[in-house]
């Protein structure tokens, strides 16, 4: 439940921020299209090569990373 709410917001928010960018002549498309083709595929080729943690006491290492900057960005 907890990650079907996440993606909602995301995708309405990611959306929202995208249109306002378009919008504003933010974007700049040289840079944007090769990054998002490149997100496409290294998202795919990390999902085929991630490992699936053994249980709870054994998160991947994503979710230690997410801990640690999450750590070291609030005071």
């Amino acid at each position: 439940m907890a990650t079907a709410t996440s993606q909602s917001i995301l995708a309405v928010s990611t959306t929202v921020g995208v249109i306002t960018h378009l919008i504003e002549n933010h974007i700049v498309f040289s840079i944007a299209i090769p990054t998002s083709i490149g997100a496409i595929f290294g998202d795919q080729a990390g999902a085929r090569i991630a490992k699936t943690p053994q249980g709870k006491s054994n998160p991947c290492p994503y979710e230690r990373s997410r801990v640690c900057v999450g750590c070291t960005t609030h005071p």
